[in-house]
Parts: C-alpha cells; sequence; structure tokens
C-alpha cells in the first residue's frame, strides 16, 4: 500500500509553520527583554560619564546638568559649556582654557587653582566666580588698565567709575552691572553681556563691541563714538542723548531702542534693524541707513541731511524728521 502523499506534504508544511512561530514568539521574546533591561537599568548621566573620565576636551556639553559634581582635576580645554550648569560643583584645579562660558551657572562653586578660559590661575579664595589676578586687581581697586579680563564672571557687581581702557573683555559676564560712569576706551567687548547693565555716561568711544549684547541696558548720555558695534544686540536699549558719531553699527539690533537726541552723524546703520525705534531729534547727518529696517521707526524731529536713506538715495537739504 502506498503512503499518501499530501499527508506527507501537511505534515511538513505543520512543522514548518510550527518553527516558524517558535522563532517569532523567540525574537519577540528577546526584543521584550532587551527593552525590560534598558527601561529598568540605570542609565549613567552626563555627570557621572565625566566624573569617572575626568576629561572631555572639544566636547559640547550645552545646558548640560552638572550640579554638585565632583570634577576636581577634570579636562574642559575648549569645551562647549554655554549654558551648563555648575552650581554647587567642585571645579577645584580643572582646565578649562578655551572654553566657552557664555550663559554659565558658577553659583556656589568651588575654582580654587582652576585654569580659567584665558589661562590664568583663579585664586584660592575663589568662589561663584574665578578670581584671577586681573579679576581681583579690578575688584580691590576699580583700575585695571589693558588687563585680561576675557570671560570674566562679573554679573550684578558696582563697578561705577571703575578705569578698563584698553581691556580684554571678550565674552565677559556683566549682566545687570553698576558701570555708569565707567571707562571702557579701546577695550575689547566682542560677544559680552552688558543685557540691563548700567552704563549711564559710560565712555565707549573706540571699543569693540561687535555681537555684544546690550539689550535693555542703559547707555543714556554713554560716549560711543567711533565705536565698532556690527551685530550688537540693542533690544530696547536706552542711548538718548548718547554720542554715536562715525559708530559702524551693521546689522546691529536696535528693535524698539530710544535713541532720541543721540548723536549718529556719519553712523553705519547699513542694514541695521531700527523697527519701532525712537529717534526723535536724532542727529542722523551723512549717517548710512541703507537696508536698514526701519518699520515702527518714529524719525520725528531728526536731522538727516546727507544721510544715505533705505532705498540708496541720499537725503536733500531739507530732510527733517523724514528723507525728502
Amino acid at each position: 500500500m502506498n503512503p499518501d502523499p499530501w499527508k506527507f506534504r501537511r505534515a511538513a508544511a505543520q512543522s514548518q509553520l510550527a518553527r516558524k512561530i517558535l522563532f517569532c514568539l523567540s525574537f519577540c521574546l528577546l526584543l521584550f527583554g532587551l527593552a525590560f533591561f534598558l527601561h529598568f537599568t540605570p542609565q549613567r548621566t552626563v555627570l557621572q560619564r565625566l566624573e569617572d573620565s575626568g576629561q572631555c576636551k572639544a566636547c559640547d556639553l550645552q545646558k548640560a546638568d552638572l550640579r554638585d559634581g565632583k570634577l576636581l582635576q577634570v579636562d574642559l580645554r575648549g569645551a562647549d559649556l554655554k549654558y551648563t550648569d555648575f552650581r554647587g560643583a567642585d571645579l577645584r584645579s580643572a582646565n578649562l582654557t578655551g572654553a566657552d562660558v557664555r550663559g554659565t551657572r558658577f553659583g556656589q562653586s568651588r575654582l580654587n587653582d582652576a585654569i580659567w578660559v584665558n589661562g590664568k590661575i583663579c585664586g584660592p579664595a575663589t568662589a561663584d566666580r574665578c578670581l584671577t589676578p586681573d579679576v581681583n586687581t579690578l575688584l580691590t581697586t576699580g583700575r585695571c588698565h589693558r588687563c585680561d579680563l576675557r570671560s570674566a564672571q562679573m554679573q550684578g557687581l558696582d563697578l561705577k567709575n571703575g578705569y578698563l581702557v584698553g581691556a580684554d573683555l571678550q565674552r565677559a559676564n556683566l549682566e545687570g552691572a553698576e558701570l555708569q560712569w565707567t571707562d571702557f576706551r579701546n577695550s575689547r567687548l566682542h560677544q559680552a553681556n552688558f543685557v540691563n547693565a548700567g552704563l549711564e555716561n559710560a565712555n565707549l568711544s573706540n571699543a569693540d563691541m561687535v555681537e555684544a549684547d546690550f539689550s535693555g541696558a542703559d547707555l543714556k548720555v554713554a560716549y560711543l563714538q567711533g565705536s565698532h558695534m556690527t551685530g550688537a544686540i540693542l533690544v530696547r536699549t536706552q542711548l538718548g542723548g548718547a554720542d554715536i558719531r562715525g559708530g559702524v553699527l551693521q546689522g546691529a539690533n536696535l528693535e524698539a531702542a530710544n535713541l532720541d537726541s543721540a548723536d549718529l552723524a556719519g553712523a553705519n546703520l547699513w542694514q541695521a534693524r531700527l523697527i519701532n525705534a525712537s529717534l526723535k531729534g536724532a542727529n542722523l547727518q551723512g549717517a548710512n541707513l541703507k537696508g536698514a529696517i526701519v518699520d515702527g521707526a518714529d524719525f520725528t524731529g531728526a536731522f538727516m541731511i546727507g544721510a544715505v536713506w533705505v532705498d540708496g538715495r541720499r537725503c536733500g537739504e531739507e530732510s527733517i524728521g523724514r528723507c525728502d
């Protein structure tokens, strides 16, 4: 009697189907186990990895939460530390040479003997901010001629009547500082933070303020003659009566700024943002406003003879309050 060929075929098909089902079940169980492991196994935080390795040269730690970290002698040379939180961290003898610490929080941190961004050593009594020799000199005497204050953390300090002629304050944090009558002539303030700072009557003549942030700062009657403010942020800044003759404000953001009665004769405002700015009674004789955005700006009584208007035409002899 010959065996039924269909019976063998059905048995083979059933066996193959059973193997496929078993494989699928095994694979699903493996995926479930892996997901369970990843979900319930504690992941090492950025802080834990940094504490273990002790170095993160030229790495990106923007906005990292490193509060209360044990970071003695950690190597952070060239690291991007913008808006990183180091509050309460132990950074003694750490190396921060070349790091970007704009917006970084150092409250209650320990920086004794750390190497600061500019390569200078933080003093032994350092807390909250790095007290390099130059920073200490400024805080104790109010004077620091041509000193190195790069990335210095001086927010909220009272430095009125200070003398900082020729000083290097690139990326320094002076947010909310009291700087009335302070002398910044010929200083380097590239990308410095002056948000909400008091700078009335300050002298910033011929200073390099490229991309510096003066949002909400008070610069009334300040001296800014010949200053270089390309790309600077001057949103809601008070500049009433300021002397800005020959100043370079190419691409600067002056939205809602107050420039009433300011002297901007010969100033370069090419492609500047002057949206809703007030320039009542300002002197714009010979100024360059080509490409500037002036929507909502108030030029009432502004002296505009010889100025180059936003469309490139030269304002005539009758140009008071508008370009004719």
